[in-house]
Parts: C-alpha cells; structure tokens; sequence
C-alpha cells in the first residue's frame, strides 16, 4: 500500500481488502500496489520480517510497517516475493510426485526456506 506521502506499507493481513478500507478510514488516499497469497502464516510473517530488517534504515517516523522507499525497491521487493512464490511453486509441485518417497523433516525445511530467503 501507498500513502499520500508516498510512503509504502510492507505488512501481512489475512483480509487485504478488510485492511486496506481499516486505514482507508484514517486516510482516503491509501492505495493498495500488490499483494500475494503466501500457503501459510508463518511464510508470511517470515518474509515480512525479512523486507522489514533489510528496509529498516527506510522505516518512517511513525515506525512500524511503512517505509519511505522509492519506486526501484518497490520493485525490488516484487521481484524477490515473485521468486519467493516460484520457488513455494516448484517445492509444491516437486512433493505432490514424491510426497510418498518424502520424509519431511521440519527444521531442515525451515533452514531450506531461510537460505531461499536470504539469498534473494
């Protein structure tokens, strides 16, 4: 989302639409750029504090989740959450074949998942 004051807002929701109309109230200029649909919260929140240590020096005044970033980390950003949702894709696609022959081991997904992250 964007603000009058071209601000972004990097922040999850489980409604967007529900969230956007709940700022919307505080500011009519709000606008919502892009969002994704990630397979469950915890990606979410993962990511989301990933673009949030890697933009804070661009956090605004107010702190929390808006930044004052210009249009090439926008893209920047979009670019890494699409490679992020193409990954997901392929990691999905590859256990639905083998999800027989697959022993899930939680803690090596979540260390494979960082280092998908952190090398973006």
């Amino acid at each position: 989302m964007i603000d009058k004051y071209e601000n972004y807002k990097i922040g999850i929701s489980k409604n967007v639409n529900q969230r956007q109309g709940t700022l919307m109230s505080q500011e009519r200029s709000i606008k919502l750029l892009k969002s994704f649909i990630f397979p469950n919260r915890n990606t979410a929140l993962r990511l989301e504090n990933h673009l949030h240590e890697k933009y804070d020096k661009y956090r605004t005044e107010t702190g929390g989740e808006w930044f004052n970033i210009d249009e090439n980390h926008v893209n920047e950003i979009e670019l890494f959450l699409n490679e992020i949702m193409i990954e997901i894709a392929w990691q999905s696609l590859i256990f639905s074949f083998f999800s027989d022959k697959i022993i899930l081991n939680e803690k090596e997904i979540d260390d494979q998942f960082n280092k998908i992250i952190e090398s973006k």
